[in-house]
């Protein structure tokens, strides 16, 4: 269901990036973010045991410098991720279907994300 999920949002992008001007579809995206932070005090309550097992919590991992490297490292490691695997593929996706000679680019851009869906 995760993947799906993650498919179908980077579908819907895709339409949004090919149907609708650059600060629309800026303007979608930020609503989206908007309408999650307006959702957040929906979510349940951290139980307190993990906070007082957590030893310290947010805090440590700026200030302690045995958290801070290992952070730092899967936080530039999640961030190169972005340009790997299949966010990279549809990103030069347009760029591909342009050398292999397709006369409409986009729309095999957007038929390779339909057809991953399935």
């Amino acid at each position: 269901l995760h993947q799906v999920a993650i498919v179908l949002g980077l579908l819907v992008a895709q339409f949004a990036g090919a149907l609708l001007s650059w600060p629309r579809a800026l303007q979608m995206a930020a609503a989206f973010g908007i309408l999650q932070l307006l959702m957040s005090p929906l979510l349940r309550e951290v139980p307190q045991i993990q906070e007082e097992t957590a030893g310290g919590g947010f805090r440590v991992l700026l200030t302690d410098p045995q958290v801070r490297r290992p952070l730092s490292m899967a936080i530039i490691l999640m961030a190169l991720q972005q340009y790997c695997g299949i966010n990279g593929v549809w990103y030069y996706s347009t760029e591909f279907f342009t050398q292999a000679g397709l006369p409409n680019p986009l729309a095999g851009s957007l038929l390779s994300s339909v057809i991953s869906m399935f």
